[in-house]
This record gives C-alpha cells, sequence and structure tokens, in this order.
C-alpha cells in the first residue's frame, strides 16, 4: 500500500520541479516595436502625447485613469485601475522629437520604459513605439510574460490607430 503512494508523491514532486525549472528558464521580459505613418505632421501629434489631459482621445479602454499633480510635459503622471490591473506611468523625456515614460502595473510586478518617436516624413510623421518591460516574479514570471506581451501587442497597435486617427482630425 505504500508503494503506490510513495509513487503518486514522487510524480507530484517531479511535476512540481519541472513546473519550476521551465518557469525559470522562460523570459522574464519583452521587447515591443511597432510603427505607423500618419498623415498629419508632427507639430499635429505632440500635444497628443505630452499633455496626459489628452490620452483618452488615444489611449481608449475602460480604466479609472487618475492624473498626478503635473498633467503635461516631463514629471507628468498619471495612474489607473481597470478589472484587470492597475499602475502607474511618469513621463521621463518630452522633446520634438517625441516622449518617453517609466511604468509599473500591478504594485511593480511588471516595469517598463516605453519611447514613441516621431520621425518627420514631409507632411506626414512615422510613429515608432518601442516598450520594454520586465516581471519581477520569480519562477512565475516567464509563464506571466506569455500572456501579457501578446495583450500588450493588441493594445499598443489598437493605441496607435486610435493616435493615428486622433492627429489626423485635428
Amino acid at each position: 500500500m505504500k508503494k503506490p503512494l510513495l509513487g503518486l508523491g514522487g510524480a507530484l514532486l517531479l511535476l512540481i520541479i519541472i513546473v519550476i525549472v521551465i518557469g525559470l528558464l522562460l523570459p522574464n521580459s519583452y521587447q515591443l516595436e511597432r510603427r505607423i505613418s500618419v498623415d498629419a505632421p508632427r507639430q499635429a501629434v505632440l500635444p497628443l502625447l505630452f499633455d496626459l489631459k489628452r490620452w483618452p482621445q488615444w489611449q481608449g479602454g475602460e480604466r479609472d485613469v487618475t492624473l498626478g499633480a503635473i498633467h503635461a510635459g516631463r514629471g507628468a503622471s498619471l495612474s489607473w485601475r481597470t478589472a484587470d490591473n492597475s499602475g502607474e506611468l511618469l513621463l521621463t523625456r518630452v522633446d520634438g522629437k517625441g516622449i518617453a515614460y517609466d511604468f509599473s502595473r500591478n504594485d511593480g510586478q511588471l516595469t517598463g520604459s516605453v519611447e514613441i518617436q516621431l520621425q518627420a516624413q514631409g507632411e506626414r510623421t512615422e510613429l515608432i513605439w518601442t516598450q520594454h518591460a520586465h516581471a519581477d516574479t520569480p519562477v512565475f514570471a516567464g509563464y506571466h510574460m506569455l500572456g501579457v506581451e501578446d495583450e500588450t501587442t493588441a493594445q499598443l497597435e489598437h493605441a496607435l490607430n486610435q493616435l493615428k486617427s486622433a492627429a489626423e482630425a485635428q
């Protein structure tokens, strides 16, 4: 009678070890880059980026957003909460070439940075969105990143299309 229980316990232990090892081997970070061309000059796009009050015009989604004391330019910040997650961001660079910001989601479980560059192409502007993120939860970070990267890619592409529409409508 003891042998089958030992076999079941050993199999369960082996399964746990396999899950841990795979989790440690999976990447705990990602980098995404997407581009879109906008039929508007850079001057029409910039205000949509550096003023966080204007982000609802292109960020969309069901979120409760709270602006920080500064809402435009370097040092501007906001926090958000949705049914699935919460987070905050801080604009770290704002200039004629674009913006950069740092973000944190779910109490620091996922942290990263975003750079949105604007490259003038005559009367058009190419937006280049680069995002880096890192999860700090040992073992489970890799499993977490499997879903986060796909979800983030869809959100990023939607935001770029909305930003394009908002800039071209001005």
